[in-house]
């Protein structure tokens, strides 16, 4: 094989580890057709499939299977080898792009912003807020921040918030005209204003603690959303019972817009994590990053 047939054995790699050209792309920062040209390419010089491709779905043939199992450790020690160069540097430098909630991105990231600019004046960090599911590998993301609940298998994180609690509430107006829960399960005679992750099927349950009891209930009501701040702007308009992180609407709560219910069933048990795909080593940048915000 001539040298220049190794440039095409990381593009196949990454399409047979996430069975996806689309996948692999959005990893590698490339364009899906260039992945596609690479593995053709590298396939003609060694005269066999080493991909199966349907309509569907990508996955690998014997071949390719072989092939992925001896080259994946060194193409990660070369990977290694390579972000090792960063660590004679001063200050790390390059790109990092992360996907936050807006929650995450208020509590989390806004007040570390300047600081962490001033100490690494060479990373370029780019933030994506977006309270829906992402799939950061493939929307191309290094990393991402979200509740602990929410990150997949596969992952590795770390936690960046100090525990928190929820709250459950609604406007004055709306328990004038409905008797307050007196415990968790009282919520199923309300109107809830409920949460879906993603393409979750199943809406969101709630959670509860107190003494040794745990207690998840399955609200319904009028309304199902996937942004925090739109839940809220529903409770203070009167749509319904909402479950939200206590610091997006403690400000509210103390204006009196919003009337907090259960308060002795919601302890600190929330936290934000910052995870990474765990087969992936992290940059120097994101490092820097991971540094800045772990708690």
């Amino acid at each position: 094989m001539r040298a220049g047939a190794f440039s095409e054995l990381t593009p196949f790699a990454a399409v047979a580890r996430l069975r996806s050209f689309r996948r692999a792309a959005a990893e590698l920062k490339l364009r899906p057709s260039t992945l596609s040209h690479a593995v053709s390419a590298l396939e003609a010089r060694l005269g066999v499939m080493l991909l199966a491709r349907t309509t569907r779905s990508v996955s690998p043939t014997a071949a390719g299977a072989a092939l992925l199992a001896r080259i994946a450790p060194a193409l990660a020690t070369l990977d290694d080898a390579v972000e090792a160069v960063n660590e004679h540097r001063e200050n790390p430098q390059g790109p990092v792009r992360l996907t936050v909630s807006q929650n995450a991105a208020t509590v989390v990231l806004a007040p570390m912003l300047g600081t962490f600019a001033r100490t690494y004046p060479d990373v370029e960090l780019e933030i994506s807020v977006n309270d829906g599911f992402v799939d950061i590998v493939e929307a191309g993301f290094d990393a991402g921040i979200r509740l602990g609940e929410s990150v997949g298998g596969g992952m590795t994180s770390v936690r960046v918030s100090d525990p928190f609690r929820a709250a459950v509430v609604a406007s004055p107006e709306y328990w004038a005209a409905h008797t307050p829960p007196a415990a968790p399960g009282d919520l199923q005679r309300h109107r809830c204003i409920g949460r879906r992750y993603g393409q979750a099927r199943a809406i969101h349950r709630w959670q509860f603690a107190k003494d040794n009891d745990r207690i998840e209930v399955a609200v319904t009501g009028p309304l199902i959303l996937d942004a925090e701040w739109l839940m809220r702007e529903a409770a203070l308009a009167g749509v319904g019972v909402a479950q939200l992180s206590e610091h997006d609407v403690v400000r509210h709560m103390a204006e009196g817009r919003l009337v907090r219910v259960l308060e002795d069933w919601c302890p600190p048990a929330f936290a934000y994590y910052l995870f990474h795909p765990s087969h992936r080593l992290p940059s120097a940048s994101l490092r820097a990053v991971v540094a800045t915000l772990q708690k």
